[in-house]
Protein backbone atom coordinates (compact mmCIF):
# COMPACT_ATOMS: atom_id res chain seq x y z
CA UNK A 1 0.00 0.00 0.00
CA UNK A 2 2.75 2.34 -0.94
CA UNK A 3 1.28 4.62 -3.60
CA UNK A 4 -0.01 7.65 -1.99
CA UNK A 5 -3.76 7.57 -3.57
CA UNK A 6 -4.15 4.09 -2.27
CA UNK A 7 -3.49 5.76 0.89
CA UNK A 8 -5.77 8.33 0.53
CA UNK A 9 -9.07 6.64 -0.66
CA UNK A 10 -8.09 3.68 1.87
CA UNK A 11 -7.99 6.97 4.61
CA UNK A 12 -10.78 8.14 3.10
CA UNK A 13 -13.22 4.83 3.24
CA UNK A 14 -12.11 4.34 7.14
CA UNK A 15 -13.29 8.45 7.53
CA UNK A 16 -9.77 8.63 9.15
CA UNK A 17 -9.55 12.48 9.59
CA UNK A 18 -5.68 13.14 10.91
CA UNK A 19 -4.75 9.54 8.44
CA UNK A 20 -6.07 12.23 5.33
CA UNK A 21 -4.76 15.47 6.78
CA UNK A 22 -1.13 13.98 7.01
CA UNK A 23 -1.71 12.95 3.28
CA UNK A 24 -2.17 16.00 2.13
CA UNK A 25 -0.28 18.93 2.44
CA UNK A 26 -1.38 21.96 5.01
CA UNK A 27 -1.43 24.26 2.05
CA UNK A 28 -2.50 22.00 -0.47
CA UNK A 29 -4.05 23.24 -3.80
CA UNK A 30 -7.49 21.78 -4.15
CA UNK A 31 -10.42 21.74 -6.36
CA UNK A 32 -13.19 19.46 -6.80
CA UNK A 33 -16.65 18.86 -8.52
CA UNK A 34 -19.30 17.28 -7.26
CA UNK A 35 -23.17 16.80 -9.48
CA UNK A 36 -23.83 20.18 -7.61
CA UNK A 37 -21.32 22.12 -6.53
CA UNK A 38 -17.69 23.03 -7.17
CA UNK A 39 -15.25 23.28 -4.22
CA UNK A 40 -11.97 25.11 -3.87
CA UNK A 41 -9.50 25.11 -0.63
CA UNK A 42 -5.95 25.68 -0.15
CA UNK A 43 -6.93 24.87 4.12
CA UNK A 44 -6.26 20.94 4.80
CA UNK A 45 -8.16 21.68 8.05
CA UNK A 46 -11.19 22.86 5.79
CA UNK A 47 -10.99 20.28 3.09
CA UNK A 48 -11.09 17.33 5.44
CA UNK A 49 -13.06 18.30 8.38
CA UNK A 50 -15.43 20.24 6.35
CA UNK A 51 -15.65 18.67 2.92
CA UNK A 52 -14.47 15.80 2.80
CA UNK A 53 -15.81 14.24 5.95
CA UNK A 54 -17.91 17.33 6.90
CA UNK A 55 -20.63 17.45 3.52
CA UNK A 56 -19.66 14.85 1.31
CA UNK A 57 -19.69 11.56 3.33
CA UNK A 58 -21.19 13.46 6.86
CA UNK A 59 -22.21 10.93 10.05
CA UNK A 60 -25.23 9.70 8.64
CA UNK A 61 -23.78 7.82 6.07
CA UNK A 62 -21.44 4.64 6.72
CA UNK A 63 -19.07 3.93 3.53
CA UNK A 64 -19.65 -0.14 4.05
CA UNK A 65 -16.72 -1.15 1.43
CA UNK A 66 -14.21 -0.01 -0.85
CA UNK A 67 -15.53 -2.25 -4.27
CA UNK A 68 -12.59 -1.10 -6.18
CA UNK A 69 -9.54 0.77 -6.59
CA UNK A 70 -7.21 1.82 -9.50
CA UNK A 71 -4.14 4.02 -9.58
CA UNK A 72 -1.64 5.01 -12.21
CA UNK A 73 0.04 7.42 -13.56
CA UNK A 74 -0.55 10.34 -16.39
CA UNK A 75 2.45 12.62 -17.49
CA UNK A 76 3.70 14.01 -14.30
CA UNK A 77 0.22 13.60 -12.65
CA UNK A 78 -0.78 10.59 -10.35
CA UNK A 79 -4.18 9.24 -10.57
CA UNK A 80 -6.42 7.34 -8.06
CA UNK A 81 -10.02 6.12 -8.84
CA UNK A 82 -12.14 4.51 -6.35
CA UNK A 83 -15.72 3.24 -5.91
CA UNK A 84 -17.67 3.05 -2.38
CA UNK A 85 -20.08 1.01 -0.98
CA UNK A 86 -22.53 3.56 1.52
CA UNK A 87 -25.21 3.06 3.43
CA UNK A 88 -27.45 6.52 4.43
CA UNK A 89 -30.70 6.88 6.17
CA UNK A 90 -32.31 7.52 2.77
CA UNK A 91 -31.00 4.05 1.24
CA UNK A 92 -27.66 1.71 0.05
CA UNK A 93 -25.73 3.95 -2.23
CA UNK A 94 -22.74 3.47 -4.76
CA UNK A 95 -19.87 6.32 -5.37
CA UNK A 96 -17.07 6.63 -7.31
CA UNK A 97 -14.51 9.18 -7.23
CA UNK A 98 -11.58 10.18 -9.34
CA UNK A 99 -8.44 12.05 -8.41
CA UNK A 100 -5.32 13.31 -10.46
CA UNK A 101 -2.56 14.54 -7.95
CA UNK A 102 1.20 15.55 -7.25
CA UNK A 103 3.10 15.24 -4.42
CA UNK A 104 6.23 17.01 -2.97
CA UNK A 105 7.65 13.82 -2.01
CA UNK A 106 5.81 13.33 1.25
CA UNK A 107 2.62 15.22 1.03
CA UNK A 108 0.05 15.93 -1.63
CA UNK A 109 0.30 19.06 -2.92
CA UNK A 110 -1.85 19.42 -5.43
CA UNK A 111 -5.72 18.01 -6.22
CA UNK A 112 -8.04 18.02 -8.51
CA UNK A 113 -11.14 15.74 -7.85
CA UNK A 114 -14.47 14.29 -9.56
CA UNK A 115 -17.16 13.02 -7.83
CA UNK A 116 -20.03 10.50 -9.17
CA UNK A 117 -22.32 12.10 -6.46
CA UNK A 118 -24.31 8.99 -4.77
CA UNK A 119 -26.02 6.38 -6.76
CA UNK A 120 -28.76 4.40 -5.80
CA UNK A 121 -28.69 0.90 -5.74
CA UNK A 122 -31.13 -1.44 -6.41
CA UNK A 123 -32.20 -4.32 -3.86
CA UNK A 124 -30.62 -6.55 -6.74
CA UNK A 125 -27.78 -4.82 -7.07
CA UNK A 126 -24.80 -5.67 -5.79
CA UNK A 127 -21.60 -3.47 -4.57
CA UNK A 128 -18.85 -6.35 -4.71
CA UNK A 129 -18.18 -9.13 -7.22
CA UNK A 130 -20.23 -8.04 -9.77
CA UNK A 131 -19.18 -4.92 -10.31
CA UNK A 132 -16.51 -5.10 -13.26
CA UNK A 133 -13.37 -4.15 -11.80
CA UNK A 134 -11.61 -0.86 -13.21
CA UNK A 135 -10.33 -1.98 -16.19
CA UNK A 136 -7.76 -0.32 -18.66
CA UNK A 137 -9.77 0.63 -22.09
CA UNK A 138 -8.58 -0.45 -25.12
CA UNK A 139 -6.39 1.78 -26.82
CA UNK A 140 -7.71 3.54 -29.55
CA UNK A 141 -6.18 5.02 -33.16
CA UNK A 142 -5.89 8.19 -34.00
CA UNK A 143 -7.85 7.47 -36.93
CA UNK A 144 -10.63 6.13 -35.23
CA UNK A 145 -10.57 8.99 -32.31
CA UNK A 146 -11.10 11.47 -35.75
CA UNK A 147 -13.76 9.17 -37.26
CA UNK A 148 -15.59 9.53 -34.04
CA UNK A 149 -15.23 13.09 -33.28
CA UNK A 150 -16.53 13.86 -36.94
CA UNK A 151 -19.80 11.72 -36.52
CA UNK A 152 -20.73 14.07 -33.89
CA UNK A 153 -23.51 16.62 -33.58
CA UNK A 154 -21.84 20.06 -33.36
CA UNK A 155 -22.90 22.55 -30.43
CA UNK A 156 -23.68 25.75 -30.94
CA UNK A 157 -21.45 27.97 -29.00
CA UNK A 158 -22.97 29.91 -26.28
Amino acid sequence: MGHMGERFARALADKDSAGLKALLRPDVDFRAMTPNRFWESNDVDEIVDKTILGTWFEAGGRITELVAIETGSIGSLERVAYRFAVDRPDGRFTIEQQAYYETDGATIAWMRLMCTGFLPLSSSESTGSSHPAFTEAAPMHVDEAEDRRAQRPTRPNS
